[in-house]
């Protein structure tokens, strides 16, 4: 790779990271602004309702992948990236200076909702996108590049997850700095992507040039957008709230959230790298079986060990994770390819991704949020099998 391709593929991921450590500062922080800013002084309920806010949100999520994948593949996918993290910053700067529920009442709610709603639909844009960038920039190994664009995402709620166990020390309003500075960073990550470049991928002529007829690819990528939201909020951020539910939560267990996030980008990488040399396909579904056979041991013992198992569940999903980007980048055509993905991913990531925290919360008490799982898992399980009966894009030499 040349310099330019290099400054693009590492401003494209920088900008990635610093998205996502915006967009996951929301969930993390949630259990400190949610009784400041929602109608709860009692935290669980404040969890509760803002759970709910978030699954409501996210339900747009596919509208803001649609605006950006279009402008992604019509004028450019340096413009879509800029948008999407313009859109995010001012959303994350909202955030650190919305006025508390006792000073301005039930408009706080609105504000709160109106902003996460925002951050959605940015993210919705930048997550297919920048991996789309990425594996078109690294063409000759669109597994590995699929693990760094997951990573770099990863690496973003790796800092969320740090902002947290930082701001908590400096309650009340810890959780604002930490949104202003993610907020201030990513409009210098704007800036930056202003002077990246596209990657061959994106002028190759395929043979026909439209969006496929068939109904596999998108059932393909709504599938993975389904299977992989549903079991990265329950295993990141559920099961550490679960954690939390059932030990008071410290410094330690905070940390040691942060160490997951680590192990999680590891498997994601190695995932994507082994993907290069062995069959993509065959390495996602038998992480998809691991996934559901450790769903209820994992569940049910974390009280006993959750350090075991949490790391277990960690493991498992980046191993599945890591080259589904090159398992949808594959399905479509370039022109078609950034709208297609992102919608498609934002259709089943909203529906399933943004219920699982509110459905798994509400029924902590009994086994159901295993279940929940083993159902995720099927969905991505069934995403392969869509991908498999997809038909095969062919280019111009």
């Amino acid at each position: 790779m040349n310099l330019k391709k290099t400054f693009s593929a590492f401003w494209t991921l920088s900008g990635s990271m610093l998205e996502y450590y915006d967009y996951m500062l929301f969930t993390y922080m949630m259990p400190s602004f949610g009784p400041i800013l929602l109608p709860f002084e009692d935290k669980s309920k404040s969890l509760l309702f803002g759970y709910a806010l978030l699954f409501a949100a996210s339900i747009l999520r596919p509208v803001g992948a649609w605006f950006m994948g279009y402008v992604g593949d019509v004028v450019g996918r340096k413009q879509g990236l800029m948008i999407s993290i313009l859109c995010i910053s001012i959303a994350s700067l909202g955030m650190g200076l919305v006025p508390s529920y006792q000073t301005i009442g039930i408009f706080s709610v609105y504000i709160v909702f109106m902003l996460r709603i925002l951050q959605a639909m940015s993210a919705g844009g930048d997550l297919n996108g920048s991996a789309i960038f990425l594996i078109e920039h690294l063409g000759k190994r669109p597994g590995f590049a699929s693990g760094i664009a997951w990573a770099s995402t990863v690496l973003g709620m790796i800092l969320a997850s740090f902002a947290n166990y930082i701001a908590v020390q400096y309650e009340p309003n810890g959780w604002r700095y930490a949104f202003i500075i993610g907020a201030s960073i990513g409009f210098v990550g704007m800036i930056m992507r202003t002077h990246i470049v596209e990657g061959e991928g994106f002028k190759k002529k395929p043979k026909i040039d439209c969006s496929p007829k068939s109904i596999y690819p998108y059932l393909s990528v709504i599938g993975m957008g389904a299977g992989i939201g549903g079991m990265y909020y329950y295993t990141m951020v559920f099961c550490f709230n679960y954690i939390r539910h059932l030990h008071d939560w410290n410094i330690n267990l905070a940390l040691w959230q942060t160490f997951c996030f680590a192990i999680y980008a590891a498997s994601i990488v190695l995932s994507g790298w082994l993907s290069d040399y062995f069959n993509l396909n065959k390495i996602m579904k038998f992480f998809a079986f691991a996934i559901i056979a450790f769903a209820f041991p994992c569940f049910m013992f974390m009280k006993c060990n959750y350090m075991l198992f949490s790391i277990i569940m960690v493991i498992l999903l980046g191993m599945f994770v890591g080259p589904s980007h090159n398992l949808t980048f594959s399905l479509f055509p370039p022109r078609y390819r950034y709208r297609s993905i992102s919608v498609c991913y934002g259709i089943g990531t909203s529906i399933i991704g943004g219920a699982t925290l509110y459905v798994c919360t509400k029924f902590i008490s009994t086994s159901f949020p295993a279940i929940w799982l083993i159902s995720c898992a099927l969905m991505g399980y069934l995403g392969i099998i869509f991908a498999e009966k997809s038909p095969k894009i062919e280019y111009i030499d």
